[in-house]
């Protein structure tokens, strides 16, 4: 795929930085003997997107400033990232782990960042602990989202996995699995924060930056030969800071909960989720009540020798109580994976979402016209890992 031919010379200025940290695995990796203690490795994928909505910008995450829409029918940013990652094996029961992604950003631009920076204890080959930065088991397939390759579709779909955004916290968790009957479980509990976010609003403005404080959760991973089962439960508080003559900074508290499951006997797999976020004002009391939003996403596909053609459906509703700026939205999609070449592969998918009233669901830079409206997306990505 020629990317000049449908992106802006900018865009292409953003798939440069991308290289930066493959260059920097393939360094690494050469100056590696058999014998080191470390182990590098990394994922990216590189994405081209167009969208049939004019009157908003269609984006991957709530963390991204712009997307093919408003202003570009083509976009090469959105979807495209690429990711080091370094192990060390320090001793038998102590490692360490770096991941460090290059994405957009709301900045509008690929800086990289780290995703996760965490050292690890294994007590037993059951049960062990983390700490640093780690990444939060929100959703069913949450450790590996942003990895391309790992996923049958492009992307994860937003009504869920956008419905709680952050994908990792500052802060310590446990660990602990156990065999019974055939089944294994695993049960996983933390406890984080994390500083220094910035969302786009739907205008297309930054917003306030903001934190998270006592984030903390639990998750339970049932797995039973082809069937893998995550219930998963998180409460965390977004604090903004106001003026001083507020008295007090503005809290918001967070609570969300998520139970999916895929069935994956090698031919064909399905797999779905659902999902609730409840979010409330804890200060200063405002008068405003708990509002509630519900999502769910399900997928099925069937492998033919190194093609996967894949159908998925995924909804969010308007929140309850209804009180203006919704998001409700639904996709339908369908799209075929190609396992053109080993650790690799290309996917095509595409995507009608139909916005509900007054909603102008996950897009930014949105216009009077958007809310109500129906559209399509195209995307083309090319996944690897490495």
């Amino acid at each position: 795929m020629n990317f000049s031919t449908y992106a802006p010379t900018r865009n292409l200025r953003h798939l440069r930085l991308l290289a930066l940290p493959f260059a920097l695995a393939t360094v690494s990796g050469a100056a590696l003997g058999q014998d080191s203690m470390y182990t590098v490795g990394g994922f990216g994928t590189l994405g081209v997107n167009t969208s049939s909505f004019d009157h908003g910008d269609f984006a991957v995450n709530p963390f991204q400033p712009n997307g093919a829409g408003t202003n570009k029918s083509w976009s090469a940013t959105t979807d495209s990232l690429m990711a080091i990652q370094v192990d060390a094996k320090i001793t038998d029961k102590l490692s360490a782990v770096v991941q460090v992604v290059s994405s957009l950003t709301n900045d509008n631009n690929f800086e990289p960042h780290i995703e996760w920076a965490n050292v690890k204890y294994s007590f037993t080959p059951d049960l062990s602990v983390r700490v640093g930065r780690i990444a939060l088991p929100s959703f069913l397939v949450s450790d590996t989202r942003l990895v391309g390759y790992a996923n049958t579709w492009a992307r994860a779909p937003q009504e869920t996995y956008s419905l709680y955004g952050l994908t990792n916290s500052d802060g310590v968790d446990g660990k602990w699995s156990q065999s019974f009957g055939g089944f294994r479980n695993t049960v996983q509990a933390w406890y984080g924060a994390a500083n220094n976010i910035k969302a786009s609003g739907v205008d297309g403005a930054t917003s306030a930056e903001f934190k998270m404080r006592n984030m903390r959760g639990i998750s339970d991973t049932i797995e039973k030969g082809a069937l893998t089962v995550r219930a998963s439960a998180h409460i965390s508080r977004l604090v903004f800071d106001l003026p001083a003559s507020f008295g007090t900074d503005l809290l918001v508290g967070y609570k969300s909960y998520s139970l999916g499951a895929i069935y994956d006997p090698g031919t064909w797999f399905v797999q779905g989720e659902v999902a609730m976020l409840k979010r409330w004002i804890a200060a200063p009391v405002l008068g405003i009540p708990t509002t509630s939003e519900k999502a769910f996403n399900v997928i099925a596909g069937y492998r033919i020798d190194a093609f996967t053609p894949y159908v998925a459906f995924s909804k969010i509703g308007k929140p309850s109580p209804d009180l203006g700026n919704t998001r409700a939205q639904r996709t339908t999609s369908a799209g075929v994976r190609w396992d053109f070449y080993k650790n690799m592969d290309l996917k095509f998918q595409l995507e009608h979402i139909k916005l509900g009233q007054q909603s102008t669901g996950f897009f930014v830079n949105a216009k009077p016209g958007l809310a109500g409206n129906s559209g399509n997306v195209a995307t083309l990505v090319v996944d690897f890992i490495y």
